[in-house]
């Protein structure tokens, strides 16, 4: 069979080749990505470059050792590494997006089988992993267009330090609400990780991803909404709980997961309810872990625990075509009855 014509395993469901879906979704990245050089500088973008280029060397290798057909040219792995230099702030150590996407490729994607065969999503995993293993890293966050040297491989602590601040996340963490700053928060004039600043940007990829139906638009807006509702009524700041909502969806990790990792074809349930569960689920782990953790990673470490749910929801919401049940039992009973004879 022609390459061309080949459809890995995630995508015989939705029907499209996994280079064509793949494609889509890194374009649906670029106006984030765009973004993220204007407000961070040229920094961003190598980092982005960085996080890409060791993604997909990983899996060309990988392949390369198990003498498997090149997967590495269905942008796969273009598509975890570009998230996880998302999920990473400015002032992060060139070396870390490569870390990251070597793990998140190797260990979590390949040794699980490869694409379509990994349980969680190797972009949350490598982002968990940060969070965990460089907590100080992942916290030194930066002022918009305070611009660092591109190719430092790590940044002093005396020239993060002249433009660090504290994000509206933070903020949160001690009940305040920054409340001049939540449209800034979703236009994206704002501190935060690379991708995920811009509420705004990331809708524009959504819109572009939905258009093309290359994914199902319920659950991402049933996580963004789920959010937004359970922390406006069980608000614990020091504002109005409409605005108290409003910097909780605005803010952190909200949309960069819910458009682009609740909706993965791999490890979310393929099920229209399940799809609906996995949403509403994970968005309220991600408040839970905020109340009680890590504000940060709340959403990775939610779709992770989600995605080790995934084969139950999927088992629990697949309704059986009608007439199966009863051509199942009357081809038992003409087997049995062929056996007697």
């Amino acid at each position: 069979m022609p390459e061309e014509k080949m459809i890995c395993p995630p995508f015989i469901r939705h029907g499209e080749k996994s280079r064509t879906v793949m494609l889509d979704v890194l374009l649906a990245l670029v106006p984030a990505l765009i973004w993220s050089i204007y407000i961070f500088g040229a920094r961003a973008a190598v980092l982005c470059a960085i996080g890409i280029a060791f993604a997909v060397a990983a899996e060309f290798c990988c392949d390369l050792a198990a003498r498997r057909r090149r997967s590495v040219v269905d942008f796969s792995a273009a598509v975890t590494g570009l998230l996880i230099a998302f999920g990473l702030p400015v002032s992060a150590p060139l070396w870390m997006p490569a870390l990251l996407s070597v793990f998140a490729v190797v260990v979590v994607k390949k040794l699980c089988g490869g694409i379509g065969r990994n349980l969680f999503n190797p972009a949350a995993a490598a982002l968990c992993l940060a969070h965990v293993v460089f907590p100080e890293t992942m916290e030194k966050f930066t002022r918009p267009f305070a611009y660092f040297s591109s190719y430092v491989i790590r940044l002093t602590e005396a020239s993060i330090a002249t433009a660090r601040v504290n994000t509206s996340l933070d903020k949160l963490a001690v009940g305040s609400v920054d409340i001049p700053n939540i449209w800034n928060e979703f236009y994206g004039l704002t501190a935060g990780n690379l991708g995920e600043i811009s509420v705004l940007m990331l809708l524009l990829g959504f819109l572009y991803l939905a258009f093309r139906k290359n994914i199902k638009p319920l659950p991402p807006l049933l996580y963004v909404a789920t959010v937004f509702i359970v922390t406006f009524f069980f608000a614990n700041g020091d504002s109005e709980p409409i605005y108290f909502a409003l910097m909780h969806t605005f803010s952190g990790s909200v949309f960069l997961a819910a458009v682009f990792m609740c909706s993965d074809y791999t490890t979310t349930p393929y099920t229209k309810l399940g799809g609906a569960v996995f949403a509403v689920g994970s968005a309220l782990l991600t408040v839970l872990l905020r109340y009680f953790g890590d504000y940060g990673a709340s959403s990775y470490f939610a779709v992770l625990l989600m995605n080790a749910l995934t084969p139950v929801i999927e088992k629990y919401t697949l309704t059986m075509p009608f007439g199966r049940a009863g051509m199942t039992a009357k081809s038992k009973k003409a087997k049995k009855g062929g056996a007697r004879g």
